[in-house]
């Protein structure tokens, strides 16, 4: 093999490499990117969860609140 031939030989195993390293972060923007948006999609449901389980805690507020009222209502009738 005479120099030339190393030469360009070495220059396509550059260029090689190279394009192996822009296909590899180009991949890796894309990932982080899908990433991002999922642990979006995920805030966002969790945030919807929470909401909707404060309500229902809100909810069970009220009902406790008005058992207890029924229940001493009972018993100062009982007491009559």
């Amino acid at each position: 093999m005479d120099g030339s031939s190393a030469y360009l030989e070495q220059s396509v195993e550059d260029r090689l490499e190279q394009r192996h390293q822009e296909v590899i972060s180009h991949i890796a923007q894309k990932n982080a990117e899908f990433f991002d948006t999922e642990l979006g999609k995920l805030e966002e449901w969790a945030d919807d969860l929470k909401a909707g389980l404060e309500l229902e805690i809100k909810n069970l507020d009220k009902e406790i609140r008005l058992r207890k009222n029924e229940s001493r209502t009972l018993i100062q009738l009982e007491r009559s």
